[in-house]
């Protein structure tokens, strides 16, 4: 955005169909004042990079996206082809799929969680590799599931379901069994659309 990158995704290795998740740095939260964004000749820019690791990374394209589009998007997916940048290679193909939404309180207290947890974690492996930690690493990483004591799923192990449960029903997707999840997973997408932010 004006010459400033704003975000960077983490790379997805051995893929030419890369899907972005919660964890690998998909979403994040842009604060801008609405004058600026429409004062910006370009408005937000978007470049999609082959990473290789010891030389360079090669530009597969970038594609722009407009004040007056960011500013009334509402969640819905919408996909841009990738165009070569001016000097750069054109593979001739290629488009990346986004979802943008102003964001809610709630997205903005969910996002502040998250970095937090985030450095915790960090936190808490530098120091267990400081400390040479060996078997304190099981302790960090089991508090995710638990036995379920009572309901329909009584006695079965239940997970801690991620990025977060569904904000409308908290009380019953916050901990699902393994099916259960894979059931709400291959849900349709359709369904989902509505809690994404970008």
């Amino acid at each position: 955005f004006n010459g400033v990158k704003i975000h960077q995704t983490d790379y997805i290795p051995n893929t030419e169909d890369p899907i972005w998740t919660l964890r690998r740095s998909s979403v994040f939260l842009w604060k801008v004042p609405a004058i600026d964004l429409f004062k910006s000749e370009d408005c937000l820019i978007f470049e999609v990079e082959d990473f290789d690791l010891g030389s360079s990374s090669t530009s597969l394209g970038a594609f722009n996206v407009s004040a007056k589009t960011l500013y009334h998007w509402n969640g819905e997916r919408r996909e841009f082809a990738l165009k070569s940048l001016l000097g750069e290679k054109d593979f001739g193909k290629g488009k990346v799929a986004l979802r943008v939404r102003r964001a809610t309180e709630d997205d903005i207290d969910f996002m502040e969680k998250y970095e937090r947890s985030k450095n915790k974690k960090r936190e808490v492996t530098t120091l267990l590799q400081l400390k040479g930690g060996k078997g304190t690493i099981a302790s960090v990483t089991t508090v995710y599931k638990k036995k379920a004591k009572e309901g329909p799923d009584q006695g079965k192990e239940i997970y801690l379901v991620r990025p977060g449960p569904d904000p409308k029903r908290k009380d019953s997707t916050t901990w699902l069994t393994k099916e259960k999840n894979r059931r709400r997973i291959n849900c349709s997408i359709s369904k989902l659309d509505r809690y994404w932010i970008w």
